[in-house]
């Protein structure tokens, strides 16, 4: 297993498929609940994104503010 636990509980959530959807840029960065600058990507870029935001946390004091949201269909 060479992916995040975020990326791991997607895998699990869809049986271990990534489905085209994720693949579009449908996903956004959301901060503390609230979206940020980032503009839309796919999954895989959303996780390396966030990867790379944490990449400098202490994880034994910080706990992560990022999460990945859905797009709006707009």
């Amino acid at each position: 297993m060479n992916y995040s636990i975020i990326e791991g509980c997607i895998r699990q959530s869809t049986q271990n498929k990534i489905m085209d959807e994720q693949i579009e840029n449908n996903y956004i960065i959301l901060k503390n609940g609230k979206r940020t600058e980032f503009k839309p990507r796919s999954l895989p870029q959303a996780v390396q994104l966030i990867r790379q935001l944490e990449e400098n946390f202490d994880r034994y004091n910080q706990h992560s503010p990022y999460t990945i949201g859905k797009a709006d269909a707009n």
